[in-house]
């Protein structure tokens, strides 16, 4: 599995915020983005593909709110 440092490099997590003492601060959606990326790579899904998934499921999300915002 790609390091966190790496992940974040690559796009495939949300950068963490930093504490004055340099140390990341996870929220609650990059935990979320590792425990993705985790899985996939156990699926032996490359890092392209990942990002492409992840890429795909944003825009279902976006679609998805703005279909909730149409019948509202």
């Amino acid at each position: 599995m790609p390091s966190r440092p790496r992940c974040e490099k690559r796009g495939l997590i949300t950068p963490p915020l930093r504490r004055e003492n340099g140390y990341r601060e996870y929220t609650e959606q990059t935990l979320a983005e590792l425990r993705f990326v985790r899985r996939t790579r156990e699926l032996a899904f490359r890092l392209d593909e990942i990002r492409e998934a992840e890429a795909k499921m944003s825009m279902i999300d976006d679609l998805l709110a703005r279909l909730k915002a149409a019948s509202a």
